[in-house]
């Protein structure tokens, strides 16, 4: 949408331009463009046409009703607007870090507020030049006229389309405990305050264009479904105690799952699940369940289909039964209603902080775990910048072609270059030697690189019978 604006607007920001070099204010263009059209006259206009919520105090509201916001990580080379307003003049400050003392001293003048009486509107610009003001006169100065213009192309590209409807009616979920069906429809912005509480899992299928903005807390809630869907955004949401996973992804497109943070238990209880999913995000999210941290699966029940293009980064994972990342052993074995096998590629995980991986059960063990069967095909996966802290009982990683009798009806086609670059374990715990094995000579394991690779400082150079153990049916296995 930003995009779609700037090229909107670039013509009349190129006009304002002109028109201040004319003026001796060169340099200025910044303030007159953000200060005065996009930080100004665009909330008046907003006003205009009834988009912008009351702010008057009420009864029930007598103190304060409007909106606070934090941003973090900070953020630096930031900038702003403050206005300093007298009877008949207003002064625009455009500040920055560099130049905001000067600003709060030159605002606090006796003689700028004497100054003021004597102009209609000032926006104040070019703090470097001899004169530090630059005046727009009224509304017939071709500076306000072209500013206007500005804010009215910004403002309908709010209002006039579906996505800029959607963050203008965010339904905002305020302090209290909701339960129920929460069925969210498409071209919706939710945003759950910090003090709600959710007893009931998000709802969004076959919908389109939904964001979820949260600091709220998601308790015994469920799980989370995302079906059928594209263009969804989940930012911010904390959860305790999903006992039968936090978030599954089935077959929706260009999903983003930012900032979440979540404590799980129970039986079967994953973090975030996907299955047959493409155009994935995961970042900066904290995962500790009782159960897989994060999953990528092909068909299962109703769902077929490949899983592509998922990039996972910056993320904290605590597995307390279970793997780390585990890909690949759910898929579809051809049949005549569905004749296609199925794909899971072009997958990344960098930047990843592993606390604990635990998992008695030799044959599902590691961290990173690759179980492929079902007629699956994984293939072109990197992870990258690794530190593990603690493995209590399993596997660094483990790749594996195989037929799992409790979960598959075929063995996997095969697994194909995978990339383990500056993966770190402190050597911590009770751990067994990774592994890496194919099935069979047509199904087999290919195509391995593991480039900086240490287990307790002792950097992996080949098969060894305490970190590595190389089964059959792998080719192409290279160390750096």
């Amino acid at each position: 949408m930003a995009d779609i604006i700037a090229k909107t607007i670039a013509p009349d920001i190129a006009l304002i331009h002109a028109e201040l070099k004319r003026r001796n204010h060169a340099n200025s263009t910044f303030s007159v463009v953000f200060g005065h059209a996009l930080d100004g006259l665009f909330w008046d206009r907003l006003r205009d046409r009834g988009a912008l919520p009351k702010t008057t105090l009420t009864l029930e509201e007598p103190f304060w009703r409007g909106a606070y916001w934090a941003v973090f990580p900070k953020r630096t080379g930031t900038v702003g607007t403050n206005h300093l307003i007298e009877a008949r003049a207003t002064l625009v400050m455009t500040w920055s870090d560099a130049v905001t003392n000067r600003l709060n001293a030159y605002a606090q003048a006796t003689e700028t507020r004497e100054m003021l009486k004597s102009y209609g509107h000032i926006g104040a610009g070019g703090l470097d030049q001899q004169s530090p003001l630059l005046a727009i006169r009224g509304k017939d100065d071709r500076l306000h006229i072209i500013s206007d213009r500005i804010a009215r192309s910004v403002v309908s590209a709010f209002i006039d389309s579906a996505q800029g409807r959607a963050l203008l009616e965010a339904v905002p979920a305020k302090p209290g405990v909701y339960s129920g069906d929460i069925r969210l429809k498409s071209n919706t912005t939710v945003y759950i305050d910090g003090s709600a509480v959710i007893k009931s899992p998000l709802l969004i299928e076959n919908v389109e264009n939904v964001i979820v903005l949260s600091d709220g807390l998601f308790v015994d809630a469920g799980q989370t479904i995302i079906r059928n869907s594209k263009n969804v955004t989940i930012d911010g949401t904390i959860h305790i105690n999903q006992k039968h996973g936090t978030m599954a992804c089935f077959n929706s497109t260009n999903v983003r799952e930012i900032g979440i943070r979540l404590i799980g238990g129970g039986q079967w209880s994953d973090g975030l699940g996907h299955f047959a999913c493409q155009d994935v995000e995961i970042r900066n999210v904290f995962l500790r369940t009782s159960d897989d941290n994060i999953t990528i699966y092909n068909h299962r029940w109703d769902t077929w289909g490949d899983s592509r293009n998922i990039r996972v980064s910056e993320a904290t994972l605590w597995a307390d039964v279970a793997h780390n990342v585990m890909m690949g052993i759910h898929g579809n074995t051809p049949s005549a209603h569905h004749p296609d096998a199925e794909v899971i590629e072009n997958v990344t995980f960098r930047n990843v902080d592993v606390l604990d991986h635990d998992e008695d059960e030799p044959d599902y063990q590691g961290a990173i775990g690759l179980m492929v069967g079902d007629d699956n095909l994984v293939r072109n996966i990197t992870f990258e910048d690794w530190r593990v802290e603690r493995i209590e009982e399993g596997k660094l990683f483990s790749l594996q072609v195989l037929y799992n009798q409790k979960y598959n009806t075929s063995p996997g086609r095969g697994i194909d270059d995978i990339k383990f670059r500056n993966i770190h374990f402190t050597g911590s715990g009770a751990f067994a030697p990774s592994l890496i094995r194919g099935y069979s000579p047509d199904r087999k394991v290919r195509g391995i690189s593991i480039e900086n690779v240490t287990v307790g400082g002792k950097k992996l150079t080949g098969a060894q019978p305490d970190l590595l153990e190389i089964g059959d049916h792998v080719e192409g296995v290279s160390f750096k």
